[in-house]
Formats: C-alpha cells, sequence, structure tokens
C-alpha cells in the first residue's frame, strides 16, 4: 500500500475512533449514515436548502459535515447541502490536505465561481451577446 494512503488510513481510523466516542457507542460512521436521526437530519438539511448545491448551484442529494466536533448531534450549521460531483472534489481536497475541512466549502464555491465568470466572458467574447 503506498505510504500516503497509509497516513490516510490512519486519519480514518482515528476520525472513526473520534466519532464513536462522540456517539458514546461502538457504531461505525457507516451506521451512523444509515441511521434514522442521520436521514432525518439530511433531509431537513436537503429541503431547507431546496436541494441546492452549495458550491454550483445544481441538484444537491447529499450533506456534508463541515465539522465532526458535533457528531450525532449536529446544528444545521454544521451541515452544507452538495451535489455529488462537488462532494467529491470536495473530500478528495481535504483527503490530500489541499484545504482543511471547515474552509474547504467556501473556497470550492469561490473557485466555481471566478472559474464560471471566465466562461461566461470567454463566451460573450467569442459570441458577443446571443440573449436576444
Amino acid at each position: 500500500m503506498p505510504s500516503r494512503f497509509l497516513g490516510f488510513k490512519k486519519r480514518i481510523e482515528e476520525y472513526t475512533e473520534k466519532h464513536n466516542n462522540a456517539l458514546g457507542r461502538k457504531e461505525s460512521y457507516c451506521k451512523f449514515l444509515k441511521s434514522d436521526y442521520w436521514k432525518k437530519k439530511r433531509l431537513k438539511v436537503l429541503k431547507k436548502n431546496k436541494f441546492k448545491c452549495f458550491i454550483c448551484g445544481g441538484r444537491a442529494w447529499q450533506v456534508h459535515h463541515k465539522s465532526y466536533n458535533n457528531l450525532g448531534r449536529e446544528s444545521e450549521k454544521d451541515l452544507i447541502a452538495l451535489c455529488g460531483k462537488c462532494h467529491k472534489k470536495l473530500s478528495e481536497k481535504v483527503k490530500n490536505n489541499e484545504l482543511r475541512l471547515k474552509s474547504a466549502h467556501h473556497i470550492l464555491r469561490r473557485e466555481f465561481k471566478e472559474e464560471s465568470d471566465k466562461q461566461d466572458f470567454l463566451i460573450n467574447a467569442l459570441f458577443g451577446d446571443i440573449q436576444g
């Protein structure tokens, strides 16, 4: 196994242990995500955000923990709605230590907006105003 994965595996084990302690029982994070509590919390966050991805504005079906400090007793401030593509990108950047968990969603949202603005500029430069 490559060494970069060993560090990630260790962090996952540490997170799992921390999550198990936070929940006060020997329950894995995966089981937590299947719990009735999480299903209700997830749906509430998605509905509140009108199933809109925080980063790209696309259709959100996933809910991301901005922090795991309150696992099992999250407030809505701890969670954001994301589409699968943005959630995967965010998770990879956090996993690779490119971004910190608490700020990753804001940074990716800003990057998405900047990229979108560049694309709009190029389209207007190439084709002019095509809205009419």
